[in-house]
């Protein structure tokens, strides 16, 4: 039975950095996150599986088992958990035909070390034809959302495993209350809007550095103005309201939406082959990104606006080059939740190597989200031009 990883969709990237202690893990469990990055402590029972990427702790019990938790926090204005639930449900109604919130916000409790307040709702849905529980704390990291959310969310089976005869959700169950229980922040939370970007003197003229060289293997720099949300093995960055930079090491093993977590199952899922028969090309990541991109968005809003002829043409390379990066742009737009999005995916590498591929995702949303994309794309071209290596 595979796992349905699923962080709820309205979960976003993280705006809040926290700092953290030292580490006194409880007898029977495993550190999870990674406190000096995340600012919090989740602990697992011995035996679970974990990983962290782009801001997202994820912990699963098994390949046999569809339970996992999710850990990542949310940045919002919403003047209440409970205004944030009304956002939220509206949205999982889309995500799901058979959406029904079984649990709303009601009373705060206490979780954690700390006795943090928190929230916790509890809905179903189904996927792929299997029905999922959901149980999610909204755990407050100050007196308001907008302080600072981290959101915690239980995901496992509502039906009977084939395999352990049990469902996965209840058996599993006691597990998470562990977790909730050994759950805590690291000392000295910070503002949400402090700016993680570092005054360098090897910066152009006006830029800052977005990240530390080790997360990465490069230093990335952007405008002063601009503002670094996140900045260890993913950089995000907020341009302004309505426009959002990020930029990784590419990860074969996140799919579009989540759902398929690894290279080979999402290929199946789509029918599709390995363009040359045996190695995975940048021609192959693009048609399997096109495919996940078309079910991410509604239905026939998904429209690529541009692309390079990735196999080139006779006597011409399809690549271009800005200072020390070889890169490929992709364009396209679509339609979330009744909001616009335009997109530009930058995929690129040192110029002269075969080093992986890194990708630079500029995303602009809302009623005016085309002519914001044009605003800002020639900015965004600079920051990639003075990446280095």
């Amino acid at each position: 039975m595979k796992r349905f990883l699923y962080v709820a969709a309205c979960l976003v990237l993280c705006l809040v950095m926290l700092c953290a202690c030292g580490d006194d893990t409880p007898k029977g469990y495993e550190l999870a996150s990674d406190p000096e990055r995340d600012g919090y402590y989740l602990y697992v029972p011995d035996g679970w599986s974990f990983s962290h990427a782009d801001g997202v702790t994820t912990a699963y019990l098994s390949s046999l088992n569809t339970a996992n938790v999710t850990a990542a926090y949310v940045d919002t204005d919403a003047a209440s958990v409970a205004d944030y639930w009304v956002t939220c449900k509206a949205r999982l109604s889309e995500d799901f035909a058979d959406f029904d919130p079984v649990k709303d916000v009601g009373d705060h409790t206490n979780v954690g070390e700390g006795s943090y307040i928190a929230y916790e709702v509890e809905y179903t849905g189904s996927h792929a034809g299997l029905k999922y529980r959901f149980h999610q704390y909204f755990v407050l990291c100050g007196t308001l959302p907008r302080d600072g959310l981290l959101v915690i969310t239980y995901t496992g089976a509502d039906e009977k495993n084939e395999i352990s005869g049990l469902t996965d959700f209840s058996a599993t169950w006691d597990s998470v209350k562990g977790m909730m229980q050994h759950l805590r922040f690291g000392t000295g939370v910070q503002a949400p809007t402090e700016d993680l970007g570092i005054a360098d003197e090897a910066a152009p003229e006006g830029f800052k550095r977005a990240n530390r060289f080790e997360y990465l293997g490069m230093d990335v720099y952007v405008p002063e103005a601009w503002r670094v949300t996140l900045s260890d093995g993913y950089i995000g960055v907020q341009i302004e309201e309505g426009a959002t930079l990020g930029v990784t090491n590419l990860n074969l093993s996140a799919g579009v939406g989540g759902t398929r977590t690894s290279l080979d199952e999402r290929m199946e899922h789509y029918g599709l082959t390995y363009d040359n028969g045996q190695y995975f090309t940048l021609v192959d990541y693009w048609n399997l990104l096109k495919k996940e991109y078309a079910d991410y968005y509604a239905d026939g809003t998904f429209q690529v606006m541009s692309e390079p002829a990735l196999k080139g043409e006779e006597g011409a390379s399809p690549a271009e080059q800005l200072g020390e990066s070889t890169y490929y742009a992709f364009s396209f737009v679509g339609v979330k939740y009744g909001v616009n999005y335009r997109v530009t995916l930058f995929v690129y590498r040192e110029t002269g190597t075969q080093d992986t591929f890194r990708t630079m995702t500029y995303t602009t949303y809302g009623e005016d989200a085309g002519a914001l994309h044009t605003r800002y794309l020639d900015t965004v071209k600079r920051v990639l031009e003075e990446i280095t290596y």
